[in-house]
């Protein structure tokens, strides 16, 4: 039973490990590691020089968005 279920086991570890590398082989062909590099530093600048802007809303810990007022800030 043991060996049937290990055998089982490294089957679907062999399928998920051979679907992700597809999955990054097809990523890499339509966006480039060196474009995604770029983009990862422009974010990582932008949110750095303006983090007001950069955070997102539904990231902030105790925030209660349901009862809370819009606010512009100026």
């Amino acid at each position: 039973m043991a060996e049937a279920l290990s055998g089982a086991t490294g089957a679907l570890q062999g399928t998920v490990g051979g679907m992700l590398n597809q999955g990054s082989a097809w990523l890499d062909g339509i966006f480039p590691p060196e474009k995604r590099n770029e983009l990862i530093a422009k974010i990582s600048k932008f949110a750095t020089e303006k983090p007001a802007l950069a955070v997102c809303p539904a990231t902030v810990p105790g925030r209660d968005y349901e009862n809370s007022e819009v606010k512009v800030l100026t």
